[in-house]
């Protein structure tokens, strides 16, 4: 289809893309349609963009076991009118004449942002004059002390490099335009050959050197804001990345994209038709430089149209001058048989005019990556992709994803006026943050975690070194979005010779003193939905933005902190420990649901998935206090931690606003990176409590081995014991034993319970009344599908 315009499409497709669509009636399949109907959406460019309202569109009317809810109706719009129409919004309403929901497409959104915050851009350090903006107004005299002067330096040396960039550096866009049409101008004068003089040809070659340097700096300021890394570098197959954006929200469609990726020909890549940079071949006079994949059948492909263009023009190729050259990721055995598909000469580095070196898709394309990139806040292995229609539909993505449309207010209204949207955001986080109390009666003992750490802990609380704080920060990604005061990790390594003296400094006295400034602290809590439709405040996840000094403390402590956290963190915890890893719970999980299925033992068994409410936000701060005294962490470590995580003012981004600031009293930031460690420090008195009051829990996967009495992953809980009441009544004890030390809450509603197959249906439904839980034949734990029947490529769709 073509896309060289802006298209929508909408209605019912009569299909749907993955199992959570579809509600009753058959199990889905991953059968011909809905592959069909990938197929359609990866060729002609569309993508679903979300959608407000009820979940599924379509119902059958019918009563009972025989009624099925689908979703079948949906609107797809193309590149082009998501770049048209960034805040585009999908609204399906209520099923009332018809057996169909009705559909609403808002084209856009009015939204006024406010309290734009100043933050440092990355391609202001291609400039060489940034240098001396920094220096001059770093170097100004402050006085006080060094946490203050470090905060005021900052916040002084980014004005001056917002307005120096402002008055002086022109618009990228427009400069590479112009650049081009400069460049196809001379380029065209010279094809004549009338009036072409040295002059000429050097004027050309600084215009292309301007248009490289412009492009790498439009590539830098795009990353900053689209967070993406790639598998891979240059590829610029837009259809195929745009699908990836899709991809964050519809984790099947990774599938297709995969498929498509396989199949993509050198065809599919000239005819993308993206306003992006697209290059597949350069061509001057009878001078040919191809770009593709390193991969077989595109050799093959490319071979066939030298062929044919030899064929037709009566040409030879040269095949004793001729040359390929790969990228740094192309393994050397697949370079072999490319090399011999073509008959060409291998080398490492080549000439283009005679005068140029070419670096494969490194020279060009990846310009174009780090300005789209910062945009849509993905993180993938490796940095590259120069397409920037992908990264400028990322970042849109990300825009209409974060926008909050509506909420629902607790009488059951709908609100879509933003100044009560923000009062309602702010109650309900303030709410959230406020501190319960806790009980101390009861607790484990932590008597083997005091005496691991008489030996090991003696390395905490040493003096910090110059070099502790240099390695904190060269370990910081240079993308991470920054916090309120707009200075990223990339500020700090980039001028480190100007501003390194002063973070030492500032970090040193903190170190000594133990008192953090307030200003450090201060957190922006942007809100990412969980799913489609999230209508209340409780179904955003809160993500902090910890300022860059603050992160440099808590990378400092979380450096001390990983070498002993697999001496004191027992085998149940497999999240965040060096030498841990998810994988083993996953395999430890099947095994386990495996024995649930085909196991001959007379034994009934269950699994109680448990679901923590808001964990990270609702860890009390005196229980992390306790549990690290009890431990035996070094009173001056313990000082520094706690002057970390205590009294952190939040300000919620809520759709570009920042609230009023909100004091909290309880939590761990989800953003900062001392929470997840200090987090499952904490959860140890789960472990704890199984071991050394409720041995007796737990299955065991042969005769004589360990029992297995629950996994732990940060704060997601899978719990295992026999079928009997009395267990059932130990595992909630354990479980409320744990909330009352800890201020944790369980989501009764989202917890599950699972039945092995020697349970009887009537035991089933009293032990799930008894736990207040739903019994269900299947679970999530990890992104792992656990089922006691057999798994189809549906239930892994999210995975592949």
């Amino acid at each position: 289809m073509e896309d060289s315009c802006p298209t929508i499409i909408g209605g019912d497709f009569y299909c749907i893309l993955n199992k959570e669509e579809k509600r009753g009636g058959k199990r889905f399949l991953f059968s011909k349609g809905p592959k069909e109907m990938k197929e359609f959406m990866m060729n002609s460019d569309f993508h679903d963009i979300g959608y407000i309202g009820p979940r599924y569109t379509w119902c059958n009317n019918k009563e009972g076991a025989s009624r099925i809810w689908e979703r079948l109706d949906r609107c797809l719009l193309n590149s082009l009118a998501i770049q048209k129409l960034p805040l585009a919004s999908i609204r399906y309403l209520a099923r009332v004449a018809s057996n169909h929901s009705p559909i609403i497409l808002k084209l856009d959104v009015s939204v006024r942002y406010k309290s734009k915050v100043i933050r440092f851009e990355d391609t202001w350090r291609s400039y060489s004059v940034s240098k001396s903006v920094v220096y001059h107004s770093w170097n100004k005299k402050d006085y006080g002390d060094k946490n203050m002067i470090l905060q005021r330096k900052t916040s002084r040396t980014l004005r001056a490099l917002f307005f120096w960039n402002k008055n002086n550096c022109k618009d990228l866009s427009s400069l590479k335009e112009k650049l081009k049409g400069e460049i196809l101008e001379l380029q065209n004068k010279e094809d004549l050959g009338e009036n072409w003089a040295d002059e000429d040809l050097l004027l050309l070659r600084t215009k292309v050197h301007e248009l490289n340097v412009t492009l790498r700096r439009l590539s830098t300021w795009w990353n900053q804001r689209a967070k993406a890394r790639w598998y891979e570098e240059g590829d610029t197959n837009s259809k195929l990345f745009h699908n990836f954006a899709m991809a964050r929200r519809n984790g099947n469609q990774i599938n297709q994209i995969k498929d498509e990726f396989n199949k993509c020909s050198v065809f599919q890549q000239g005819n993308n038709k993206s306003p992006g940079l697209k290059i597949t071949h350069l061509l001057y006079a009878d001078d040919v430089l191809i770009f593709s994949l390193a991969s077989i059948a595109l050799a093959k492909e490319m071979k066939i149209i030298m062929e044919d263009f030899c064929k037709w023009t009566g040409q030879t190729v040269n095949f004793s001058k001729s040359q390929i050259m790969f990228g740094k990721v192309v393994r050397h055995p697949l370079r072999k048989r490319i090399t011999k598909v073509f008959g060409f000469k291998m080398v490492k580095e080549m000439k283009y005019l005679g005068r140029y070196k070419v670096q494969l898709l490194k020279a060009t394309l990846s310009r174009l990556t780090i300005w789209w990139g910062q945009r849509a806040k993905v993180r993938w292995i490796e940095e590259g992709d120069g397409n920037t229609r992908f990264f400028h539909n990322m970042a849109s993505a990300r825009r209409r994803t974060n926008l909050i449309d509506q909420l629902k207010h607790p009488d059951g209204r709908l609100v879509t006026d933003q100044s009560e949207i923000i009062r309602m955001v702010e109650v309900f986080f303030q709410s959230k943050w406020e501190p319960t109390e806790i009980v101390y009666y009861g607790w484990p003992s932590l008597d083997l975690h005091f005496t691991h750490m008489q030996r090991l802990g003696i390395s905490l609380d040493c003096e910090i070194t110059r070099e502790e704080i240099w390695l904190a920060v060269k370990s910081m990604g240079k993308n991470r979005a920054p916090g309120r005061d707009g200075v990223t990790a990339s500020f700090f390594k980039s001028f480190w010779d100007i501003v390194g003296e002063q973070v030492i400094l500032a970090c040193l006295e903190f170190f000594s003193s133990g008192r953090m400034e307030p200003e450090w602290k201060d957190t922006v809590v942007v809100l990412l939905p969980k799913g489609n439709n999230a209508d209340h405040p409780s179904k955003f996840r809160p993500i902090s933005l910890c300022q860059t000094i603050y992160k440099v403390i808590a990378k400092i402590l979380v450096n001390r902190l990983k070498g002993i956290l697999p001496s004191i963190v027992f085998e149940e915890q497999a999240a965040f420990v060096p030498g841990r890893s998810i994988s083993d719970h996953c395999l430890l999980g099947q095994e386990i649901m495996n024995m649930f299925k085909v196991s001959k033992s007379a034994k009934a068994w269950l699994a109680l998935k448990v679901d923590m409410e808001q964990a990270y936000d609702k860890m009390n701060w005196h229980t992390l206090e306790v549990v690290l005294t009890r431990m035996g962490f070094p009173r001056r470590f313990r000082s520094w931690v706690m002057g970390c995580v205590t009294v952190p003012r939040f300000a919620i981004l809520v759709n570009g606003t920042l609230t009023e600031g909100i004091t909290a009293g309880c939590g761990f930031r989800q953003g900062c990176p001392l929470s997840p460690y200090l987090f499952i420090l904490c959860s140890e008195l789960l472990s704890l409590h199984f071991r050394q009051n409720y041995p007796e829990l737990g299955v065991q996967l042969k005769v004589g081995g360990p029992a297995v009495s629950h996994l732990l992953y940060a704060d997601d809980v899978l719990c295992f014991a026999g079928a009997t009441i009395p267990n059932v009544r130990k595992l909630l004890k354990i479980l409320d034993d744990y909330c009352s030390w800890t201020g944790q809450r369980i989501n009764k509603n989202k917890s599950a319970i699972l039945f092995s197959r020697k349970v009887v249906s009537s035991t089933k439904g009293r032990l799930a009344r008894i736990a207040g839980c739903r019994q269900v034949t299947e679970m999530d734990y990890l992104g792992i599908k656990f089922a006691l029947r057999r798994l189809t490529r549906a239930d892994f769709s999210p995975l592949l």
